[in-house]
């Protein structure tokens, strides 16, 4: 999504038709890489009136008298823009373009700030243009290593990096002869690096003795190249998981109290193989934030009151909650996970605050006096979801109020950077203004992106079944790199859960949800559950069916495009009804019952084969059955690939056996689970599936053949 715009200039500013332009050395690198780059930091403008009356001008509260009247330039040729360019001197910057009486925003421009009056404006921090940067022209990836060229961008002066006056460090240590420093350009050759998480850090001067612009960016050495498509991932409720050995927890007395899950607990069970066991790749922790200690009510009069121990209730926005552990178990938990090929997202909140925290005390003309809550009857979610409280303990934050954003969002990205983590689920998207998670977005780009290893944005914004155009509105190359599908978690529950809704309602929902991104190359979450919804299981009737059901949520949602997204205890099938019934401790050997075991060992399978199979990962659909209880679907690494080497992906919802006829090559095939697969003509087969009950189609000659049971 963002691999063209994101984290390739961080110190310069694109510009096109209607967008502002930061004229500092922007653009892809030329064929020289080492030709001098001068920054600039003109603001340049263009805005085509499209029929509009009047005089194009520029519109700013950080203009004054003395910048006079800015006019547009007349288009150079007939249907051409008119332009303007300004200079101005480094920091923030607003503004509209006006014509006649109206205003506008630059509606290329991806950032805006609103004012206290609610108003809108185009915004940009422009840079220090007095002091140098480094920029990556290219990069060139290795199984041991990578090589990196940074270009120079000179201060507006003119004046060179000094080579001899540059120090090069990887993962905190000096590079000799792996670094070349030239006046334009600084080279990196960096191998026989273990796999796992580095960082390079890179430190300049100018010939006139000037700092440059620290650069300091991770990147990832992989045995196969990493994208978030091929992700699984792993949600931990931190307090519900593990004790500090990583031994089951006790239930609390009441559900709403702490169970004392530790983050060296999560370690214990990374360091035991579970998470690799699973072929999970990427751990989703919950909050880390500080929280009250007291007991709140629950929503909306529901069940008795609870603590914090969920973490959404920030007190402290950088302080771990000392129930959870320590700064140093937390780092110790990030490195053991990056030395096992696994990334680390944390759970984040910046629309609201406890009312206790010190963010309130410091600024409280960001949070309203007499603050309403959502739902109530003077307080519809439909009107005020930007600006109700949750609760009243939970003061909504002001976006409107100067420095707002830029503190939230600094509170956001101060986890990456102290913790070295590897992106970020941010809660409640839709209750505030989307410019905050555009805003986000391009600090999460500026500050750890500049070797263009992706820090993933996954958005939590909650809808019911046709929700989709509200969760598209939030992505795109300037927003969230990706969302929870819940309009696709609500028709597996409905196909799943019970009987009354045909199968296919998976399909036509996916497809739905499909069309409604299309365009905005976002990685969309599938799940069959969270934390805010009751347990899959529970739903489904806990009974020996609900097992096999919740079987066919798992294979639906590792077996379509996206990310998949696997909540505590589900590989297990926890029962639990609505929160905080649904957040039971996790259960560990030897306490699983049989039931419990099959499972955990179904989804290890799953897991092995979505990590082996390119298909599963990154393949096209194709649906080839959508029937009320059976629905099946072919995976192939692109459209025009061959069909022989595809997977295919069958579900039988129904009580009884069911055989299902599929178009496919005459080659020998084998089984994920206990289909059985008949040729009955050339290039047709019959698979025949037990009762509620799914299959994954492979070539027995894939490499991935074996993983299947």
């Amino acid at each position: 999504m963002r691999g063209a715009t994101r984290g390739t200039w961080p110190g310069a500013l694109t510009g096109l038709l209607g967008v502002l332009a930061v004229l500092a050395a922007c653009g892809p690198a030329a064929e020289n890489e080492t030709a001098p780059l001068v920054r600039t930091c003109a603001v340049s403008l263009a805005f085509d009136p499209a029929g509009l009356d009047g005089e194009v001008r520029l519109t700013s509260p950080d203009l004054d008298a003395s910048d006079g009247p800015l006019r547009f330039a007349a288009p150079v040729r007939p249907g051409a823009p008119h332009t303007l360019t300004v200079e101005r001197a480094p920091g923030p910057f607003r503004w509209r373009i006006a014509v006649g009486s109206q205003t506008f925003l630059d509606t290329d421009a991806p950032l805006t700030l609103l004012d206290t009056d609610g108003l809108e404006w185009s915004y940009v921090d422009v840079p220090d243009c007095d002091t140098g940067a480094l920029v990556l022209a290219r990069r060139d990836d290795r199984d041991d290593g990578a090589t990196f060229v940074l270009r120079v961008e000179r201060p507006r002066d003119g004046a060179a990096l000094d080579p001899a006056r540059t120090e090069v460090l990887l993962d905190g240590r000096a590079v000799g002869a792996s670094a070349r420093a030239e006046p334009d350009a600084v080279t990196l050759d960096l191998n026989a690096l273990p796999p796992g998480k580095h960082r390079v850090s890179v430190r300049a001067f100018d010939t006139a003795g000037r700092p440059f612009e620290p650069f300091d960016a991770p990147f990832w050495v992989d045995p196969e190249p990493f994208r978030w498509e091929d992700a699984v991932v792993y949600q931990i409720v931190v307090d519900r998981f593990a004790d500090a050995q990583g031994r089951a927890l006790a239930p609390p007395s009441r559900p709403g109290l702490r169970a004392g899950g530790k983050l060296a607990g999560v370690r214990a069970r990374l360091e035991q193989g579970d998470f690799e066991a699973l072929g999970i790749n990427v751990l989703w922790l919950s909050p880390l934030y500080d929280n009250p200690e007291d007991q709140r009510p629950g929503i909306a009069g529901g069940p008795e009151p609870y603590v914090g121990y969920h973490g959404y209730w920030p007190v402290e926005p950088r302080r771990i909650e000392p129930e959870f552990g320590t700064e140093a178990e937390l780092d110790a938990l990030v490195a053991a996970a990056h030395a096992r090929g696994i990334r680390v997202m944390l759970d984040v909140v910046l629309n609201h605050v406890d009312v206790t925290s010190r963010a309130r005390a410091d600024h409280p003309e960001r949070f309203s006096d007499d603050p309403c809550i959502c739902g109530a009857a003077a307080c519809p979610w439909s009107t005020h979801i930007e600006s109700c409280w949750f609760t009243p303990y939970l003061a909504d934050v002001d976006f409107r109020v100067p420095g707002a954003v830029h503190d939230q969002v600094d509170d956001a990205l101060w986890w990456i950077e102290r913790f070295d983590l590897d992106g970020l689920r941010v809660d409640a998207v839709p209750m505030m203004p989307r410019l905050v998670v555009r805003h986000l977005e391009d600090q999460l780009a500026r500050r750890f992106e500049g070797l263009r290893d992706r820090h993933f944005l996954l958005g939590e914004t909650y809808t019911g079944l046709g929700g989709q155009d509200w969760i598209r509105w939030y992505l795109g190359p300037h927003g969230l790199d990706g969302q929870f599908d819940y309009p696709f978690l609500w028709a597996l529950r409905a196909a799943l859960a019970g009987n009354g809704t045909a199968l296919s309602l998976l399909a036509d929902t996916f497809e739905a949800s499909r069309a409604a991104w299309y365009g905005s190359a976002a990685v969309m979450a599938l799940t069959a559950g969270n934390h805010d919804v009751p347990r899959f299981r529970s739903e489904a009737g806990e009974s020996p069916r609900a097992y096999r059901r919740l079987r066919l949520a798992h294979t639906a949602v590792y077996g379509l495009p996206g990310m998949p997204v696997l909540y505590y205890g589900d590989e297990l099938g926890l029962p639990g009804g609505g929160d905080p019934d649904n957040r039971r401790p996790m259960r560990f050997e030897p306490a699983l019952d049989p039931a419990e075991r099959a499972l955990r060992a179904d989804l290890e399978r799953l897991g092995r084969l979505r990590r082996c199979d390119w298909n599963l990962r990154r393949g096209e659909v194709e649906w080839l059955v959508r029937d009320v209880d059976q629905l099946a679907w072919r995976r192939r690494s692109s459209a025009d690939a061959v069909v022989a080497q595809a997977t295919d992906v069958v579900l039988n919802r129904a009580s009884a056996a069911a055989t299902v006829e599929l178009a496919r090559p005459d080659v020998p095939l084998v089984a994920y689970g206990q289909a059985t697969i008949q040729r009955i003509s050339a290039g047709r087969i019959a698979v025949t599936l037990p009762p509620e009950s799914a299959a994954l189609l492979v070539p027995a000659d894939s490499p991935c053949a074996e993983e299947t049971p």
